[in-house]
């Protein structure tokens, strides 16, 4: 549960919330209705339902008037014990210290580098000198700093780009992260693409697929050197390949876009919206939370068309990913499968491969497809009775272990897209800028992204090696 801010100090060109604000929609805030929502919607959830925390979010929610952040505090500690908030970091004060010390809070920063050149992509709706952009960042580094002297829990997201994560500027990058870890004590960090809506933009800031793909490579091989460093999704990776699915960052799940059930968001004026990312706030539009139960048409589609047509068809990652986030699909269209496609893969087959040189005899969950694997049964595959990871006279033949996964459930659809329903969802009578559907198939049937879960090391050698090209073997 996050509560969406949209005002902000930042306006960073990229930001998938400028939309919102460019066809004039209010930046302000109804404290009195956000309150009386937040009631209402752990009132009304089911006990095992309810969310351990809700996240203060932006926009730049340090914006609200201090007593209203701290009304919404004390009303979330209240309801749930966990406060979280994610902020630019500018307008840290010692009077805001002070407010996270006595609700106990955790503290997202948003930051992509410790130098002006790494940080570019941030408060650069208008031309700033460069020495401007370093006094912001020594700022947000400073009040980080002061956080963390106050005993605060603190965690960083960055979005990689072309500014911090090409080949080029990467090793400055990775510099950046172990600095957080050494110089900070910040070891927990999560690092998401930059999605860049704006096609203006998109060139000068938004990596490609094969260069997030080696950033992403690049960074999992230092994360996963050093079991004291926390960066996700990298450590989500190999949870997934262990068939550990449950706390998996929300791009790997079935999100339902009119509802994205992963972050349900109390918008400005205290309606129920979805998180933001894609969809509808493309064309200005904040998207209210749709009526009736989370559906799966998205996934049933994709699942049966050919990857060469835009879909993931036979892709031995799809228990794993579910074609990723709609917020960031092919040609902004929420039905296809996400437009980093091969970078993903590129990750998952490179730390899959880095644990199968580790442990040659374990079956990680993609050997399973089309069946989702319990980690008891990924687990399984490392005889007991055999005692070795490695020899050859210990490894499970694949196809016994399938055989102990019969009654799992199916990940992809055998027949026919279901019957169900496709719901009725209420809107506002508002212009709605329809675009072309890239003309791809999608089979014969009907249908239709703190802090999302965000959680928030030696100068050592990083390693030479060029990103996993045989990645490509799998489908």
């Amino acid at each position: 549960l996050a509560i969406k801010i949209i005002g902000c100090n930042g306006l960073c060109r990229r930001c998938y919330e400028n939309r919102i604000r460019s066809v004039g929609i209010e930046t302000g805030y109804d404290i009195d209705a956000i309150v009386s929502v937040l009631e209402k919607t752990f009132l009304e959830t089911p006990k095992h339902l309810k969310s351990n925390h809700v996240a203060i979010h932006g926009g730049e929610p340090l914006l609200m008037k201090f007593e209203d952040l701290e009304r919404l505090a004390a009303k979330i500690q209240e309801l749930c014990g966990t406060v979280s908030i994610q902020t630019n970091g500018i307008l840290i004060t010692p009077q805001v210290i002070e407010l996270f010390k006595k609700y106990n809070f955790l503290v997202g920063i948003s930051l992509d580098g410790d130098t002006a050149g790494l940080n570019l992509g941030r408060w650069n709706a208008e031309p700033m000198p460069m020495e401007e952009v370093q006094k912001m960042t020594d700022k947000v580094l400073y009040n980080l700093k002061l956080c963390r002297d106050a005993g605060l829990r603190v965690g960083v997201i960055s979005l990689l780009s072309k500014y911090n994560a090409t080949e080029k500027m990467l090793p400055g990058f990775i510099r950046f992260l172990l600095r957080l870890k050494e110089e900070f004590g910040v070891g927990s960090v999560r690092t998401n693409e930059a999605l860049i809506y704006d096609e203006k933009d998109k060139a000068e800031e938004e990596l490609s697929e094969d260069e997030l793909g080696y950033a992403f490579c690049k960074i999992a091989d230092v994360c996963l050197s050093d079991s004291s460093i926390i960066w996700f999704p990298y450590r989500d990776i190999v949870d997934l390949l262990f068939g550990f699915y449950a706390e998996a960052t929300c791009i790997f799940t079935k999100c339902d876009v009119f509802k994205t059930h992963s972050e349900t968001a109390i918008l400005a004026d205290g309606s129920l919206g979805t998180c933001l990312k894609g969809g509808l706030a493309l064309d200005g539009i904040q998207a209210l939370i749709a009526e009736g139960k989370s559906v799966e048409e998205r996934y049933e589609v994709l699942s049966q068309i050919p990857q060469e047509q835009g879909g993931c068809k036979d892709c031995m990652y799809w228990c794993m990913c579910h074609g990723g986030c709609p917020g960031d699909a092919i040609d902004d269209d929420w039905r296809n499968r996400t437009r980093y496609c091969k970078a993903w893969r590129m990750l998952f087959w490179h730390i899959e491969k880095k644990i199968k040189g580790i442990i040659p005899n374990f079956y990680s969950s993609p050997n399973f497809y089309p069946i989702r694997p319990t980690s008891d049964l990924v687990q399984a595959s490392l005889r007991a009775d055999k005692g070795s990871t490695w020899r050859a006279f210990a490894r499970y033949n694949v196809e016994d272990l399938r055989k102990q996964s019969c009654n799992l459930e199916k990940q992809v659809p055998t027949t026919g897209h279901r019957d169900i329903g496709h719901r009725d969802i209420k809107h506002r009578d508002i212009n709605h800028n329809n675009k072309g559907h890239r003309d791809i198939p999608h089979g014969n049937k009907g249908h239709r992204d703190l802090v999302h879960n965000n959680k928030p090391h030696r100068d050592i050698a990083h390693g030479d090696t060029a990103a996993s090209a045989d990645w490509k073997g799998r489908k």
